[in-house]
């Protein structure tokens, strides 16, 4: 029986390092849990988010290309509801990153409430990020 446990177990893989903070039927909003920087000079907080989308979305970009996936790093303060977006990757249902943006890390951080992913998104991530709930998701 234990073997049999092993095994299931074994398959199952590891453990995924992207957290899920907010779903909706539209996208899944995930944090990367092993890269979160409370070591930067702007004493803002850097982290990776992941949406994943249930359908294709076409790119913005106009290139008809569609994609499934966006991972954006960003460097937020959670006390004052600010945001800087750092970068992001636009990926395919494949994998295959069709866009890759870098924003200039001069420009002032924008408000919570003035963001695109708005407000609620935003306090799922801060409420994510809370002292007690990253001690506990610490390896």
């Amino acid at each position: 029986m234990l073997a049999a446990a092993g095994v299931i177990a074994a398959a199952a893989g590891p453990p995924s390092r992207w957290k899920v903070v907010a779903r909706t039927a539209d996208v899944t909003m995930s944090i990367d849990s092993t890269r979160i920087d409370r070591t930067r000079a702007d004493h803002m907080i850097g982290i990776w988010l992941r949406f994943d989308f249930p359908a294709a979305v076409p790119d913005s970009s106009g290139s008809g290309a569609l994609y499934k996936r966006v991972d954006v790093r960003l460097a937020v303060d959670c006390r004052q509801q600010l945001v800087r977006n750092v970068s992001d990757n636009v990926v395919d249902s494949t994998g295959a990153v069709i866009r890759s943006d870098t924003f200039d890390s001069t420009a002032a951080p924008q408000s919570f409430a003035s963001h695109p992913f708005n407000d609620s998104s935003f306090a799922a991530v801060c409420a994510w990020l809370a002292p007690a709930r990253v001690r506990s998701a610490s390896p």
